[in-house]
């Protein structure tokens, strides 16, 4: 292999390395959300009915809860029902009601992802408390409210941790296509003297920055692909199957790809344009 391609192999291996960590910052970015929005709607908002509401008022309550545009399910539970599903507990708790149901009838609602908010769920409090029959409600929010909290931090750190990695990743292909054009800056000027134009002698240079990234950012891809599926192997939770039918996995392989092609492309462009209308005294 020629010693003239190593610097450019290394540069590109390089670029993989850096663009598949910044990938993982990403997908766990992604992933939290997926699995957030996936917890939300296993989370059940407890309507609780007056003791005197029957079953059949009850389901028709339901029926309109069912549809609104904030549902994604709704299920009865009558108080006998609720008093069965206590029987898990144990016997002397059961004994101790001395045969008493203190237990509501409850209509459990699934909200979707994006009603999952303080304002949302006022406003959804307050269209539901307007039926006579809805004594109470209870919804976890402070742990959503804790839960969008820790994504919202994450998001920042990935965030920051991108920002440094796209910019150690710039400098990685802009140091390599200066060595690169610096061997060959007595050619670059000749070519100028000679009436070469600027388009005519950055083209080269461009397109080893814009392979280098794009290559770069395909191989990031498949190693982050290859690391999905060592997880799914290794622990068999299906992981990767979850994710992958999501597009923003899909979407995320894309940009690793364009912001690999664009850094090697405006690097590229930084360091020609160094070496580009350059007294022959500037350059040696």
């Amino acid at each position: 292999m020629p010693k003239s391609k190593l610097p450019y192999i290394a540069s590109t291996l390089n670029i993989s390395l850096i663009l598949f960590f910044l990938g993982i910052f990403f997908f766990l970015a992604i992933a939290a959300q997926l699995v957030l929005d996936q917890a939300v709607q296993e989370l059940e908002f407890k309507i609780i009915l007056a003791e005197q509401v029957s079953q059949a008022q009850a389901n028709q309550i339901r029926k309109q809860i069912q549809k609104q545009p904030f549902t994604v399910s709704t299920s009865y539970v009558s108080k006998n029902q609720a008093l069965q599903n206590l029987k898990d507990i144990g016997d002397d708790f059961l004994e101790a009601m001395d045969g008493m149901n203190p237990l509501p009838a409850v209509i459990n609602l699934r909200l979707k992802p994006e009603y999952v908010n303080i304002d949302s769920i006022e406003k959804i409090s307050q269209i539901l408390l307007e039926y006579p029959e809805i004594v109470d409600l209870y919804y976890p929010i402070s742990l959503i409210q804790q839960l969008q909290k820790n994504l919202v931090e994450l998001r920042w750190i990935a965030f920051v941790l991108a920002i440094v990695l796209v910019i150690v990743t710039f400098f990685l292909i802009l140091n390599t296509v200066k060595l690169s054009i610096y061997a060959k800056r007595l050619m670059i000027r000749t070519m100028q003297l000679i009436g070469a134009t600027e388009n005519f002698i950055q083209a080269p240079f461009l397109k080893i920055g814009i392979l280098q990234g794009a290559i770069g950012g395909c191989v990031a891809s498949i190693l982050l692909i290859l690391l999905l599926l060592g997880i799914d192997y290794t622990f068999e939770i299906h992981f990767f199957h979850f994710l992958i039918h999501n597009h923003e996995i899909w979407v995320l392989f894309f940009c690793l790809i364009l912001l690999g092609l664009s850094l090697g492309y405006f690097s590229s462009k930084v360091a020609i344009r160094k070496f580009l209308n350059k007294e022959l005294d500037q350059i040696i």
